[in-house]
Formats: C-alpha cells, sequence, structure tokens
C-alpha cells in the first residue's frame, strides 16, 4: 500500500513535466511522421544532387539565424517578470531586423566579390533568399521564447506540425509542377517559415505586436546590461554549436560532390530531424522545469539523471535497427538511388545516439550561468570536427570514412560535455547577488 501510495505521489509530481514533454513530442513525433511518410513522394521527385544545395541553403540559414536574435529568445523565459519580458521581446524583433539588413548587405557581398566560391556556385540566385529565410527563422525563435514562457506548448507542438505541412506540402506541390529543381525545394523552405512564424504567433494574438511599441518601467539599455550574460554566451554558443553541426552540409559538397551532400543530408533529415524534436522538446521542457528547481534552492542532479537515463533508453532501440538494417530500409522506402544514405544513417546513429541523451545536459549550462563553459566546450566540439574535415583532405579520405570518423569525434565531445553536466548539477544556487559573477565565469 505505502508503494502504492509513493508511486502515486511521484507519478503525481512529475505529471506536470512529463505531460508538457508529452505535447512537446506528440507535435514533433506528428510532424516527423508527415515527413516520413512523404519522404519517398520527395525522394523520387528531386535528385540528390538538387536535394544537396537545398540542404546547404538550410545549413546557412540555420546557422545564421542564431546570430539574429543573440540569445535573448531565452531570456524571455527566464525573465523574473512579464515586464521585463516584454520590453525583452521587443528589443529582440528589433534586433533580428537590424540583423538580418546587414545580412543582406553581405550577401551581395559575397556574390559579387567570391562569384567562384563553390557554395556560391551552388546556390546561384538562392543565395538572396538567405536573408528571408534568416529572418523568419530569427522571429520563430523569438515567438517561440513568449510561447515557452506563458506555457503554451500545444500551440509550439502545433506550430512545429503546420511547419512541416507547409514545406512538404510546397515541396512535394513544386516538384509536380517543375520536376527536380533547386528552386523549389528552398520555396518549400521559405513557405514552411511563413507558417511557422504565423502559427507560433496567433495563440498570442495582439500582445506579441502591442510589446513592441510598449514602453516599460525599465530602459532597454538597463535591461540589456541585466542580460548581457545571454548575448555574450548564448549568441557565439549557439552559432558554434550549429556550425559544427551543419559542417558536413558545408565541407562534403567541397571535398565531394552535391550528391554526396544529398545522401548525407536526407540520412540526417530521416533519423536525426524526428530525435532532434523530442530532444528538444525535452531541452525545452527540462528548461522550464530545471529553472524552478534550481531557483527554488535545490541541485539540479537527480532530475537531469532520469531524464537522461530515459532518453538513453528510448533510443536504443532505432539505435540497434539502423545499424543492422539501415542500408536496405533506405532503398526500399527511398529508391534504390538513395541507398548510400541508409549507409551514412548507420554510421551517423553513433553521434545521433549521444547528441539525443544529450539534451536536458544543455539545459543545465544555462539554468545554472555557465554559458561561458558552455561556449567553451562547443569551441572544442567545432575545433575536433574542423580537424575532421583537414585530415579527410590531407588523407584523401574516402566519403564514408569521412562521415564515421566525424561520428566517432562527435560522440565522444558529447559524452564529455554530458559528464560535466551532471558533476555541475550537484551544485546549488549562489547566494542572492551573485548570479552575475556565476554567469561570467568560464
Amino acid at each position: 500500500m505505502k508503494t502504492t501510495e509513493k508511486l502515486s505521489a511521484l507519478t503525481k509530481k512529475h505529471s506536470g513535466f512529463i505531460g508538457n514533454v508529452m505535447t512537446l513530442v506528440t507535435g514533433g513525433v506528428a510532424a516527423q511522421g508527415i515527413t516520413f511518410l512523404l519522404s519517398p513522394v520527395i525522394t523520387r521527385l528531386f535528385s540528390p544532387e538538387h536535394f544537396g544545395v537545398a540542404a546547404l541553403f538550410v545549413s546557412i540559414v540555420s546557422i545564421v539565424s542564431t546570430i539574429c536574435v543573440l540569445g535573448l529568445d531565452q531570456a524571455v523565459v527566464v525573465a523574473k517578470d512579464d515586464d521585463d519580458a516584454g520590453r525583452l521581446f521587443s528589443l529582440s524583433v528589433w534586433v533580428v531586423c537590424g540583423i538580418c539588413v546587414a545580412l543582406l548587405g553581405a550577401v551581395v557581398a559575397v556574390r559579387f566579390f567570391l562569384p567562384h566560391n563553390p557554395w556560391v556556385i551552388y546556390l546561384g540566385r538562392w543565395i538572396f533568399a538567405i536573408p528571408a529565410g534568416a529572418f523568419l527563422l530569427g522571429m520563430a525563435q523569438v515567438i517561440n521564447g513568449m510561447n515557452l514562457r506563458a506555457k503554451q506548448y500545444k500551440n509550439i507542438a502545433g506550430s512545429k506540425v503546420a511547419w512541416t505541412i507547409g514545406t512538404t506540402g510546397s515541396r512535394i506541390g513544386l516538384g509536380f509542377a517543375f520536376g527536380s529543381s533547386v528552386g523549389g525545394l528552398i520555396t518549400g523552405n521559405i513557405i514552411g517559415y511563413v507558417v511557422y512564424v504565423i502559427t507560433l504567433a496567433h495563440k498570442l494574438g495582439s500582445p506579441l505586436f502591442t510589446y513592441i511599441v510598449k514602453p516599460g518601467t525599465i530602459g532597454i539599455s538597463d535591461l540589456a546590461k541585466r542580460y548581457k550574460d545571454f548575448p555574450l554566451y548564448q549568441t557565439p554558443t549557439r552559432f558554434l554549436n550549429s556550425f559544427s553541426r551543419n559542417l558536413p552540409v558545408l565541407l562534403l559538397g567541397v571535398l565531394f560532390s552535391a550528391d554526396v551532400v544529398g545522401l548525407y543530408a536526407l540520412a540526417h533529415r530521416v533519423i536525426k530531424v524526428p530525435l532532434d524534436l523530442i530532444a528538444r522538446s525535452v531541452n525545452r521542457v527540462y528548461f522550464q522545469k530545471s529553472s524552478d528547481i534550481f531557483n527554488s534552492g535545490a541541485s539540479l542532479h537527480s532530475s537531469l539523471a532520469k531524464t537522461t537515463i530515459g532518453l538513453v533508453a528510448l533510443f536504443l532501440g532505432p539505435y540497434l535497427f539502423l545499424i543492422y538494417f539501415g542500408e536496405g530500409f533506405f532503398a526500399t522506402l527511398l529508391g534504390e538511388r538513395w541507398r548510400d544514405s541508409g549507409q551514412y544513417a548507420a554510421i551517423l546513429s553513433i553521434w545521433i545516439y549521444s547528441a539525443f541523451a544529450l539534451a536536458p545536459s544543455n539545459a543545465v549550462f544555462v539554468v545554472i550561468r555557465r554559458q561561458g563553459l558552455y561556449f567553451n566546450l562547443q569551441m572544442l566540439m567545432t575545433a575536433a570536427r574542423l580537424l575532421v574535415f583537414f585530415t579527410s583532405y590531407v588523407l584523401g579520405m574516402g566519403a564514408v570514412d569521412t562521415i564515421l570518423f566525424f561520428s566517432i569525434t562527435s560522440a565522444a565531445v558529447n559524452l564529455l560535455i554530458i559528464a560535466i553536466a551532471f558533476n555541475l548539477s550537484r551544485r546549488r544556487p549562489s547566494p542572492a547577488g551573485c548570479d552575475d559573477a556565476v554567469g561570467s565565469e568560464s
């Protein structure tokens, strides 16, 4: 009887967290279920080469968009009161607009002064769509922060589904209408971004627009100083994280061909993106929950251990399946010309397994204000991955060996980050007034 009562109490205690995670996970699974079901259609409409160029566009936009927000979307979530949150949202919107205008000028300069750059050649005129994509993703991050603060988890989940439908549906329609082309794939991405922003914003309504022009009790400059650790640490950390994560797409095309990029990108999309959505859903909810736990004076060690172990157990089955059946599965599902993509997927599962388990650990560094240390760890990851591709170039390694080297190296660094996060999670909050000192440590 006592055991039953304890189990009931434990379930009730964590029901809110589990429910929020499941809401986001359900949205992510639904979105990726749509992608998975329609992938055989897309792979038969578009060639690996065109898919590779579109993947290059998405990678560049993803990297640039991490700079556009300056990490202020996370500051919105942890702001102590709604007035601060509203002012931070307003500041974030104007920052995104200003950076994207500057980005447009940079793109024009690159196209004019570096016309023979491989990336410029691959993208052609579609390079000018990069600022639009970065603006839309930047706005999505800012509005998502407001949704997290308001605990609008159902809206976030629904937006993911709408984003997927907008992107995938547009690509299929354009593929049937015009055949395989880079333009069809990139246009589909832009349409998906627009749908994502609209669906994220609609639940929050007019207050979003009010915040942009609403005067606050604290000046923007004072607010920026109070939350300066987010631009100082979150921006370079996110940039490095995104840059290192997208390095294969950026460099495989330079070392090999657009076809290899396309095969890699599809493998990444089919297995990494669905798991990323689950991991990010856990990260977002755990970020909010761990903030509450830490602010209450407790350590994060127990909650971090339970969440990490749960993720490790969850991915064990898919991991073994990819190792033994990935190549044949891809060939059967997507078509014979995508068989090599299945081989890449099996290799990448080593990295992806570790990245999946890493999700809650990432939140720990932000909550306890050790962004400086996390930034250094991301620098280590980026340096290690750059070393992989430099070694591949010097030794003349093939695509398969290069991807294997990349996967093992990435997994090793991820395990190091998890170990450090577990060590830090034993800490309790510093005395009042010491937050800035903690946040500035590296």
